[in-house]
């Protein structure tokens, strides 16, 4: 893949999202990663708080992150790809509001 273009960015870009995307996702992060302390609940949990003192408020919080998490991944990967592609048209300005091409 040449990474000379933004197109080459953007499959590496994707590539990269999916496998991450997927792992986190589907629970199956690597202990590598685990180690590392890149998942959801080791970023966050100073704002979960400790499950043995306050079981209830530690689960509600963690479905809401999750939940949000994952709710947020489709525009984080376009609003990305937006950025590394701009070839790709994705995003533009109009006015200082970012709007998607293909509604205008």
């Amino acid at each position: 893949v040449a990474m000379e273009t933004g197109l080459g960015y953007a499959v590496l870009y994707t590539a990269v999202f999916l496998i991450y995307g997927s792992m986190e996702v589907l629970g199956l992060m690597p202990q590598e990663l685990r180690s590392a302390g890149i998942t959801l609940p080791s970023l966050l949990s100073r704002w979960f708080g400790d499950q043995s003192v306050d079981f209830t408020v530690y689960h509600i919080r963690r479905t809401t992150a999750t939940t949000l998490l994952h709710v947020c991944l489709p525009l984080a990967y376009c609003v990305g790809l937006g950025l590394l592609a701009p070839e790709l048209d994705m995003v533009c300005t109009e006015q200082g509001v970012a709007v998607c091409s293909t509604i205008q």
